[in-house]
């Protein structure tokens, strides 16, 4: 075996996400990572047990192999698969995994409301964090996280990161077209830091709306800020029955607004009546990345916008790539003055992140802050002799970045 096959790097998909992976795939390939794709094959008998098999020959075909796993995770098959795969990659004997999760299902039950009731992103978390973690270990990539204090249901030694879409849809708004006297808006109170960050990039005024819910119904209550003769652009994290949207919407219109668009880190809807809702309602345009499998549903007949491809409808809905983010962290992950700097150290108690100051977070409070960087009780490292760079990674020129890990603040009250 040459020491070409053996730091092989291979692709495993989840079938929903499949068009991600192939985006992913060439992002990686123009980053001259070179991935080879593993099939799953997958079966589910007449009792409701799944069969799981990854299609590999020989029991060491996958010994020192870095993988790389890509789903979105839309609901308990598709956590279950991801577990299940992990955990045999990692008894295979394959080097490093690293879980690339566009969409993470149950973002929005990251607390408690009622007595009794089971935070479930917190327990799924619990859940991934008890992966096997043989060779190098895990490394988990998220999107646009719900709230970014989901990271910290993690436990143990793993690696996680959040990575930002505002560039994606800054340059998706860009190229749709931004109308003069446009400014950006909530569709409820709750995350104004994010309309702030895209009204400084685009210099403008920003508007927010309050509502009250009495069970299924929502009433809007008043708007914050001059919307009367203004573009409004809506943006939220994400989307599933459309409601929040279209009734902020509506609650902009009445005060006078000339026109209500949005912009949407995840398009994450539930069916295609909800996709009907959005066509017969007030927004004009609809702006999302490409992060929910529901993007590609040919009923929302979306505008798609990629480096491969750019399919133009004439729907309201636009959908643009976000996979490269997922490249560029992952080409950083697997350079080799960052990813052997950790071998043997994996049985610290210690949660490590690489520094990403390409992904400016929405609270920063200057572009040079390090986002993504979340560490618990880190100890002295001891030196480790780094083995040959990984040659499936291009290798960047000039002197080695040095490693810097620091804690990640949270946001001043």
């Amino acid at each position: 075996m040459t020491e070409e096959d053996s730091n092989q790097i291979y692709l495993l998909v989840n079938a929903s996400s499949k068009y991600f992976g192939d985006l992913l795939r060439k992002h990686l390939e123009s980053l001259k990572i070179i991935v080879t794709p593993l099939e799953i094959i997958k079966k589910t008998y007449s009792n409701g047990e799944k069969l799981i098999r990854i299609d590999i020959e020989n029991p060491s075909d996958l010994f020192g192999k870095d993988c790389i796993y890509v789903s979105a995770l839309l609901n308990d098959s598709d956590f279950m698969d991801l577990f299940r795969i992990g955990s045999s990659l990692s008894s295979f004997g394959t080097r490093s995994r690293i879980f690339v999760i566009p969409f993470l299902g149950y973002s929005t039950m990251e607390r408690a409301t009622k007595f009794g009731e089971v935070v479930t992103c917190k327990a799924n978390l619990r859940l991934l964090s008890q992966l096997p973690s043989y060779g190098i270990g895990n490394s988990f990539l998220f999107m646009d996280l719900h709230v970014s204090g989901i990271l910290h249901y993690f436990e143990g030694s793993v690696l996680r990161a959040e990575l930002y879409g505002q560039d994606v849809l800054t340059d998706g708004l860009k190229q749709c077209g931004l109308e003069e006297n446009s400014m950006f808006a909530t569709a409820d109170l709750g995350r104004p830091k994010w309309v702030e960050a895209f009204a400084k990039s685009f210099k403008t005024d920003i508007a927010l709306v309050r509502k009250t819910r009495d069970g299924t119904n929502t009433e809007v209550k008043n708007v914050i800020g001059d919307v009367k003769g203004k573009h409004v652009i809506i943006y939220d994290d994400m989307t599933r029955s459309g409601g929040t949207l279209i009734h902020a919407a509506d609650g902009y219109m009445e005060h006078g607004a000339l026109s209500v668009s949005c912009i949407l880190s995840h398009l994450a809807l539930t069916t295609e009546s909800v996709v009907d809702s959005l066509n017969k309602s007030c927004l004009t345009r609809i702006i999302s990345t490409n992060s929910h499998p529901f993007t590609q549903r040919p009923h929302l007949n979306a505008n798609i916008y990629s480096s491969t491809q750019t399919k133009i409808t004439g729907s309201k809905f636009h959908v643009f790539d976000c996979s490269y983010k997922f490249a560029e962290a992952i080409r950083d992950i697997l350079r080799p003055n960052i990813i052997h700097s950790f071998v043997g150290i994996q049985n610290y108690s210690t949660n490590v992140l690489v520094p990403y100051k390409q992904f400016p977070s929405p609270h920063s409070p200057s572009p040079n802050r390090l986002t993504g960087v979340h560490i618990s009780s880190l100890p002295t490292l001891p030196d480790v002799q780094a083995p040959h760079p990984h040659p499936s990674v291009a290798q960047k020129t000039g002197e080695s970045e040095q490693i810097t890990v620091t804690c990640i603040d949270e946001e001043e009250n």
